[in-house]
């Protein structure tokens, strides 16, 4: 939501955030995009509650005093930026003014809810063509970010979790594909251990005493949970098993459901290996969330995200799991259908983006591999998050992703266009209220699963290619999620500087071209905000963005 729409702000707060859009306006080569974040930054520093502020400038104190210098400093800046904007932008404020959803004021430009769109027929362009995207952006692959941990001798005490959930993933790893390591320090380890049977009985004993010891009982601390969550997919079927319900038990019993817990679920189904997962288990995990969601009071916006995002990352999971016998389409679409439907009213667009999401993801569990998995299939195994080995996503074929997309996609828009007959532009929420039924799969969910997958695995190539190429490019559910996707990446700290700063690249180019993103406000101003948010985190996760 934008600034200006919003209610009045504490002075302190206001100055905040106002500061945080004259950041991001001074650092962007957009004028375009300068121009609108002058007039939020304009906005932000007219919502402070006067009578607090008038109160603090009197009271002679210290806060008062700052408020004060800070207030005409943040001013001042901004009348800068409106003469310079008008001397060296000319050309693009007027080409801004022409457009509908953009008009001219005296303070810089105003953002209007009416966009129009490109005729769709000249937006359908599936060319995968990655001159659409400028080359110096993600302009080569580079291997995932990974916690290196010290490889334990024989017998040897270990320091932690994490380095002995390391240590098995990196053995079980060796034994499923013994020419996927090159380290030669690792290989001598790996050939010691995989020949000692006392030594590798050991590793898995204390792993499953780890488990057995470990109370999910009244812990929610978010790191605890992922030091347990690094072992399952090293368990054995029993103990996993054990893991497994011990995760479900808790959020069935919990005076609260917590999104840690959910999140933990979420990577131990993801990571679970062939055969340790039933169709009973997705019953039994959606009926769960379902009766612990019909019996939630209304709660805050921002607590409502988090719980949908979080079953939203356990029926990913259950996506991305595949050969589980004796699933139902139907029988799985009956759970959720009233908590996701109470949503899709909802005024925030960001909500209903995740009931839609949801019911999406709903809708791709199934018994067999889907599009990214059958393009990614391993001969690895993803083992925890600090230590991942990749296998055929290196030999990826999009040109097989983009027919099966293409298909899926041609089917949803004759289903949405037999409901909708209009002249002009739906809105948002009517595009992704189309998305919030299991009455069509929509192309966007599979195919921002692939993107994610590119960007996690670091082929940034392949993926500058495949949302080129995508059929469902200018899905205003595609774009969200294709935003939601680089801004993860710009803020995680295990990438380096210069693919989070191409991240961020990616977001202004897509809010500058029109000819190739199209010309949505509510995409644009999502853009906005997402830059906004980056500017606003501390200086230790900015890191020199």
């Amino acid at each position: 939501m934008s600034s200006s729409t919003q209610g009045n702000l504490s002075p302190q707060n206001a100055l905040k955030l106002a500061k945080a859009h004259l950041e991001n306006a001074q650092r962007t080569t957009d004028p375009e995009l300068a121009a609108l974040l002058y007039n939020e930054a304009r906005a932000t520093l007219s919502r402070m509650e006067q009578p607090t502020l008038e109160a603090l400038l009197s009271s002679g104190s210290g806060v008062g005093h700052y408020l004060h210098d800070e207030t005409q400093y943040v001013t001042s800046e901004l009348n800068k930026m409106l003469n310079s904007l008008r001397l060296q932008s000319a050309q693009a404020m007027e080409r801004m003014a022409e457009n509908n959803d953009l008009q001219s004021t005296d303070d810089g430009l105003l953002y209007s809810d009416d966009a129009t769109v490109a005729d769709p027929q000249d937006l359908q362009r599936a060319e995968s063509d990655t001159t659409m995207i400028p080359r110096h952006i993600f302009a080569e692959n580079k291997r995932p970010p990974a916690v290196q941990f010290t490889l334990p001798a024989r017998g040897e005490r270990l320091k932690d979790t994490p380095q002995l959930a390391y240590s098995l993933g990196y053995l079980q790893a060796w034994r499923s594909n013994p020419d996927s390591l090159v380290d030669q320090m690792a290989l001598n380890w790996l050939q010691n251990t995989n020949t000692n049977e006392d030594e590798v009985e050991r590793l898995k004993t204390l792993a499953t005493d780890v488990i057995l010891a470990f109370p999910l009982n009244g812990i929610y601390d978010a790191k605890l949970i992922a030091e347990v969550v690094s072992l399952a997919p090293v368990l054995e079927k029993a103990v996993y098993r054990y893991l497994l319900g011990q995760f479900c038990c808790e959020i069935e019993r919990s005076a609260r459901l917590d999104c840690f817990r959910m999140e933990g679920l979420a990577q131990v189904i993801r990571c679970a290996s062939p055969d340790y997962l039933e169709a009973a288990d997705f019953i039994k995990i959606l009926k769960t969330f379902e009766n612990r969601l019909s019996f939630i009071p209304e709660e805050p916006l921002q607590r409502t995200r988090e719980l949908v995002l979080a079953v939203s990352g356990v029926l990913d999971a259950m996506a991305d799991i595949s050969n589980i016998k004796g699933l139902s389409q139907e029988e799985l679409c009956q759970f959720l259908s009233e908590y996701l439907d109470s949503l899709r009213a909802a005024s925030d667009p960001s909500l209903v983006y995740l009931a839609a999401y949801a019911y999406q993801a709903l809708q791709h569990i199934q018994d067999q591999k889907t599009i990214w998995q059958s393009a990614m299939s391993r001969n690895g195994i993803e083992t925890s998050r600090h230590f991942i080995t990749m296998g055929t996503v290196y030999d990826l074929d999009l040109s097989e992703v983009f027919e099966q997309l293409q298909a899926i996609y041609s089917e949803s828009t004759v289903h949405s266009g037999a409901k909708i007959q209009k002249k002009s532009e739906p809105s948002l929420q009517e595009h992704l209220q189309e998305s919030c039924s299991f009455e069509c799969k929509q192309a966007w969910y599979p195919a921002l699963r692939m993107a994610d997958a590119l960007l996690r695995c670091g082929r940034f190539t392949d993926f500058k290619t495949f949302i080129c190429g995508v059929p469902c490019r200018h899905d205003p559910a595609f774009l969200w999620g294709l935003c939601q996707c680089l801004k993860d990446l710009a803020s995680n700290l295990e990438w380096d500087t210069g693919t989070r700063l191409n991240a961020i690249a990616l977001l202004e180019e897509m809010y500058r071209r029109d000819d190739v993103w199209g010309e949505r406000a509510y995409i644009k101003k999502r853009i906005v905000e997402i830059l906004t948010q980056l500017a606003s985190l501390p200086e230790t996760v900015k890191q020199g963005m």
